[in-house]
């Protein structure tokens, strides 16, 4: 199976799990939290990167808030990260809004990144971002790396710093 057919199917599974409800959600609409938002995302990068934003590894934010992290050797699209930590409404709520503000949740892609695409993961040393965000069951999934899509990168940002608000083994040094 393609690596990024495996992670949206991943991805619909996780959010039939997760429960959610669909209603339309608009750019700029004024909602305090979606009904159904998720995110997958991938980084393949070197295993053993200390820098959290080219380490391989791959999030999944839940739609119940549930954050689910895996690093190193291990992150690949047929493991189902453990749960590491579950987001305050504000920081699930600030994701929400990263994606719609920047227009992340556009199918079939993004204006800032490539439709879902195969690599050379070893051109340059450069890290490539995989990405499926799913609203109310509508998903858009592209494949991008950090120099092509900082609204990407910021989205990952936001990932990291939930990680990291939890205490060892799972903090991140920079």
């Amino acid at each position: 199976m393609h690596e990024s057919h495996r992670l949206l199917l991943t991805s619909l599974v996780a959010t039939c799990l997760a429960g959610c409800t669909l209603r339309p959600v608009e750019p700029g609409e004024t909602t305090h939290e979606p009904i159904c938002f998720s995110v997958h995302f991938e980084v393949d990068g070197d295993p053993g990167e200390r820098n959290p934003r080219r380490r391989r590894s791959r999030y999944v934010l839940e739609a119940n808030r549930d954050l689910r992290v895996i690093r190193g050797t291990s992150a690949h699209a047929q493991t189902y990260p453990p749960f590491v930590n579950q987001l305050s409404h504000a920081q699930f709520h600030a994701l929400f809004r990263h994606a719609v503000d920047h227009e992340l949740l556009v199918e079939p892609t993004s204006p800032n990144a490539e439709a879902p695409r195969e690599v050379d993961d070893g051109i340059d040393g450069n890290v490539i971002y995989r990405v499926a965000i799913n609203l109310n069951g509508k998903w858009n999934q592209y494949a991008t790396t950090p120099g092509e899509s900082p609204p990407t990168v910021q989205l990952l940002a936001g990932l990291i710093d939930a990680v990291e608000a939890v205490p060892s083994p799972w903090r991140i040094e920079p």
